[in-house]
């Protein structure tokens, strides 16, 4: 028997493992009921192994079936990858492009750097996600997410595509009664309007007009995992939040909302695409990611 042949029963294989049976698994990948059951059979009688208890009803694998059923996917998408990775090198990227991005980024930064991709790259077609909800890489089959600040699970890939520098900014009423915040050391606790994404840090360093350097306290009565909310409340008086100036153009060009401790910026936070850890990331992420990394060096 031929490498071919023994991988065309591994798949058959797999694909009755992962939905389930036979029947189903002929349904979804085309290839009749008769010929999945035949490739299974040749499977057991080549390893020696019986994989699947087989009842008129049911198909339930043994315990050597599952172990071998969750090798063989993964080497089966390592094997998937590592053939696109290849092609990559003479063709342009291909496919169906997933991406998951929080708002701040779905609604402000990515529509001119995907206008770009989708003139530079015809073959791929794009599904994107914009939500504050965390999604399941793995599961809801997205190539990469796009998040605000650092990601901790460690099960993930992730890369710095670059930094958002911040500034302070409130909205002209609420400024006039407060006094001069000349550092960010004299923002009070019950001005500030935190951006909490992940986890809880108790202050960002920012630098002044001269590189001097200060922290910000972010001890606050009120927090957020939206930049957007944030300012939107800025906007409304609330008091000041700290948020990227990619976010800023329309509101400090029209002084609706004012820098409110001049010449101070936080460097930060980063933007970073978080992708599934596997062996090779797929050529159509990785033009997306080196768009959006010239995208912030701008």
């Amino acid at each position: 028997m031929d490498m071919s042949s023994d991988l065309n029963e591994i798949r058959s294989f797999v694909a009755a493992a992962r939905h389930g049976g036979l029947s189903r698994a002929a349904q979804v990948t085309g290839v009749a009921k008769a010929t999945l059951s035949r490739h299974v059979a040749n499977l057991e009688e080549r390893l020696g192994v019986l994989l699947v208890q087989r009842t008129s009803r049911q198909f339930v694998l043994t315990d050597a079936g599952r172990h071998f059923a969750a090798e063989c996917e993964e080497s089966l998408r390592s094997l998937s990858e590592a053939e696109e990775v290849v092609r990559s090198f003479q063709h342009e990227p291909t496919g169906t492009l997933r991406i998951a991005a929080v708002p701040e980024i779905g609604n402000v930064v990515l529509p001119s750097v995907l206008a770009r991709y989708l003139a530079l790259y015809p073959r791929v077609e794009v599904e994107v996600d914009v939500s504050q909800a965390v999604v399941d890489l793995v599961k809801d089959a997205f190539d990469v997410a796009l998040r605000i600040g650092v990601d901790t699970d460690a099960s993930h890939l992730q890369k710095r595509l670059g930094l958002l520098p911040s500034v302070l900014v409130g909205s002209a009423s609420f400024l006039r009664n407060r006094p001069t915040y000349k550092t960010p050391g004299d923002v009070a606790k019950g001005d500030l309007l935190r951006f909490a994404p992940h986890g809880r840090v108790s202050a960002v360093s920012m630098v002044g007009p001269d590189g001097q350097k200060e922290h910000l306290n972010l001890e606050s009565r009120f927090c957020a995992n939206n930049l957007t909310l944030l300012k939107d409340l800025a906007l409304q008086g609330a008091g000041v939040a700290l948020v990227p100036l990619v976010l800023l153009e329309n509101e400090l060009s029209s002084g609706r909302l004012l820098n409110a401790c001049s010449g101070w910026v936080h460097p930060g936070p980063p933007l970073c695409a978080v992708m599934p850890r596997r062996r090779h990331a797929p050529a159509r992420a990785r033009a997306l990611l080196d768009l959006l990394t010239a995208k912030l060096r701008q």
